[in-house]
């Protein structure tokens, strides 16, 4: 990183086309340079394999880390960082065969929203946990400043569905939620289509035989 430009705004890692190859075989490595070499970043969109480290960037806008497997010990690295600017972050958890070892209990933190003061765009993808998100979302100190919620590629299902749909008021001032293929049936799907101005429902997969199962795995 000793030529990287102090000045750039946004950087994409492996931003490679959908489907081209697995996540899993992409190997970022240590990402952690990119801080003292990038201070002024906005935008950082990692795809792949990742060790996180400490992160210090004090000016970041957007987060997304697209990855098959996140471990504890990233969401620890973005848990423990501060985010005075942050208004988007999006994680993808992955599955336990690509070392995406966190749990529930391990993300609840996020839903206190603390140390990120400004976020109003939360995406918690392709999670093996997605209902039990569901549940606590309504009483969730970080939902009322969100304007867009993203839960797609992940293991909601009706379980989920009656807690979006028990607490529907928590959830009018979302100017979107994303639901895409989880594993949602025909009349959660159209229940759910009430619950916003804009609900996107599309794609979801079989339940059967496919629960716990998040939609991306490669």
């Amino acid at each position: 990183m000793r030529h990287a430009p102090a000045t750039l705004r946004e950087l994409k890692v492996a931003d490679v086309l959908e489907n081209e190859f697995g996540l899993s075989r992409v190997q970022l490595g240590d990402v952690s340079p990119l801080y003292a070499a990038l201070p002024r970043l906005h935008t950082l969109t990692l795809r792949g394999e990742m060790v996180l480290g400490a992160m210090h960037l004090p000016e970041l806008r957007e987060l997304t880390l697209e990855t098959s497997g996140l471990s504890r010990e990233s969401l620890r690295s973005i848990l423990s960082a501060s985010w005075p600017k942050l208004e988007k972050l999006v994680l993808w958890f992955g599955s336990p065969e690509h070392g995406g070892d966190v749990t529930f209990e391990d993300v609840r933190p996020l839903l206190d929203g603390a140390g990120m003061p400004r976020l109003v765009h939360l995406g918690l993808c392709n999670a093996g946990f997605t209902d039990a998100v569901c549940q606590a979302l309504p009483s969730a100190p970080v939902l009322r400043r969100l304007t867009r919620l993203d839960l797609s590629l992940g293991t909601m299902t009706g379980v989920g569905a009656t807690a979006l749909l028990g607490n529907a008021g928590a959830f009018t001032h979302l100017e979107m939620l994303v639901l895409t293929e989880n594993l949602l049936d025909e009349s959660s799907v159209e229940a759910l289509e009430t619950l916003g101005p804009e609900v996107w429902l599309q794609d979801q997969r079989d339940a059967g035989g496919s629960a716990g199962t998040v939609a991306y795995r490669d």
